[in-house]
């Protein structure tokens, strides 16, 4: 990474940034969620939590490759991935057929009822345990939405009560399984990963950087699954981030219409997508790191342990304001979104000029 000045303005030229959790949601709003990305991303994991999830190993993969598409129509680099969604039916012939295609990277579990669309999400656990096997064997990371769903488990403490028995159990059975602990929210998320070995990893969202749980309510463009939780959480996850090698981005975004968002029951998930790249530069500028650990967790890191070539191609950011809109339209009708900290201003922007 290298930051220099010119015109008493200030630039950062970075690795180009991968992110490897974001939602694009059903086929026909690709066109628009994918470019997103793309302008932002060398490579990027869509997950397929649809409104009918894809669970078939050519289904995940043909979505990747629309997604690539898509991508590539303003971005020639560009690549994308999935995450198989597992269900209690998957199979060990899914998973091979799953390791053998251009666009599945990686599966994902979710826990039944534990996030949208998560109504095919795995049951039992255990039942899981032949599969997980198999993983194991052939080298093939699963990503794991890190909460239980008991009901009598407050939703701050969901992914605590996970990684306590849950993620614990699954590294106990499978030590040489690759997991990935998907947006990690609490201090407890942070800590496991950082005393596992590096087969372990952990995405980190822009949202539980910036905010904390004072910082939610009356906002519901900053709620999502899991919570956004207490400051003393907030910092444990940007020192993960800052300084754990097996941290890296995964946005998370999730784009709804301000039709489901803002109103009773309003969704779960927040718009980062358009700004993911500043967001992140806010949370490191925050955090006094906009230097080499930047760079690490945007851009080295996770393809590292995905086991794909670092990007060569560079990203230029200039110390240039920017405000966030206070919508975005995601699909090809009439549908608009509100972004996470809408109306707020970041210190850096992606330099156009070059």
């Amino acid at each position: 990474m290298r930051i220099y000045e010119k015109d008493s303005v200030v630039f950062l030229v970075m690795i180009w940034p991968s992110n490897f959790h974001v939602h694009w949601r059903q086929i026909i709003h690709l066109m628009l969620t994918v470019p997103l990305t793309a302008k932002q991303f060398h490579y990027a994991m869509g997950m397929l939590n649809l409104k009918v999830p894809l669970i078939h190993p050519l289904d995940a993969n043909d979505y990747g490759r629309l997604a690539m598409i898509e991508g590539r129509k303003i971005n020639p680099n560009f690549m994308s991935y999935v995450a198989l969604y597992l269900t209690d039916n998957t199979t060990f012939e899914d998973i091979d057929i799953a390791v053998s295609l251009d666009h599945v990277l990686a599966a994902k579990l979710y826990p039944f009822g534990a996030t949208t669309n998560s109504d095919r999400g795995v049951t039992n656990l255990k039942k899981m345990w032949p599969v997980f096997a198999r993983m194991e064997e052939k080298g093939f990371p699963i990503c794991l939405h890190g909460e239980v769903t008991d009901p009598k488990i407050a939703l701050y403490d969901r992914e605590r009560v996970f990684v306590d028995t849950v993620l614990v159990e699954i590294h106990k059975v499978f030590p040489r399984l690759r997991i990935i602990l998907e947006h990690v929210s609490t201090k407890e998320g942070a800590q496991f990963v950082m005393d596992t070995p590096n087969n372990v990893g952990g995405t980190v969202a822009p949202q539980y950087m910036l905010c904390n749980c004072n910082d939610v309510y009356l906002w519901p463009t900053r709620n999502c699954f899991p919570m956004i939780n207490s400051p003393s959480d907030q910092e444990a996850v940007i020192y993960f981030a800052k300084n754990c090698e097996q941290a890296f981005a995964g946005t998370d975004s999730a784009p709804w219409g301000d039709d489901r968002k803002f109103c009773d029951g309003g969704k779960g998930g927040c718009l980062t997508e358009p700004y993911a790249v500043p967001l992140y530069a806010e949370a490191f500028y925050r955090a006094d790191a906009v230097d080499d650990r930047f760079e690490q967790f945007m851009s080295v890191r996770g393809p590292k342990f995905y086991g794909l070539e670092v990007p060569e191609d560079t990203m230029t950011l200039v110390r240039k304001s920017i405000e966030i809109k206070h919508s975005i339209q995601i699909d090809s009708g009439n549908m608009y979104a509100t972004p996470f900290m809408a109306g707020e201003v970041l210190r850096w922007s992606i330099d156009s000029s070059i």
